[in-house]
């Protein structure tokens, strides 16, 4: 008896749709280099999928129309329409859709203009690329912190 063994590669992509409906994550930051490096990381991730990017606030609410992710990574300092403004145009106009606020400032009146804006949480840009994992996990589960990350 002869048995046939398949040698294609172990994918893991069917765990997403088995395990749960994935986080979709929308990136927007003016640097190519971040945007880049956020969608490696979701990429690495069985419970996120990477739904698009933006490099301004304007860019970002299109992208939000176009794509309704559960999650928006929003960068602050941006050309053009900046991540505060678009943080209350996302969050007043996509209601189901959450903003996680990467800064590299830890100015505590940048954190509080966040969250006034909408945001459901801040997470520093400059930390450990699990603490923003994290974030995007505890937004979307409506569990994100009010505190600097």
């Amino acid at each position: 008896m002869s048995s046939s063994v398949s040698t294609a590669p172990f994918s893991t992509a069917w765990a997403r749709d088995v395990v749960a409906p994935a986080i979709r994550v929308a990136v927007v930051d003016d640097h190519p280099l971040v945007r880049d490096s956020i969608r490696r990381l979701l990429g690495g991730q069985l419970d996120m999928e990477w739904v698009g990017e933006a490099s301004d606030g304007a860019e970002a609410v299109e992208l939000v129309a176009r794509t309704s992710p559960d999650v928006v990574l929003m960068d602050l300092s941006m050309p053009g329409t900046d991540g505060l403004t678009a943080t209350q145009q996302v969050v007043s106009l996509f209601t189901d859709t959450r903003v996680l606020v990467l800064t590299t400032s830890a100015d505590p009146s940048r954190f509080r203009r966040s969250m006034d804006a909408g945001a459901a949480a801040v997470v520093d840009k400059d930390g450990n690329p699990a603490t923003v994992l994290a974030g995007i996990r505890d937004v979307a589960r409506a569990t994100g912190s009010a505190e600097p990350a």
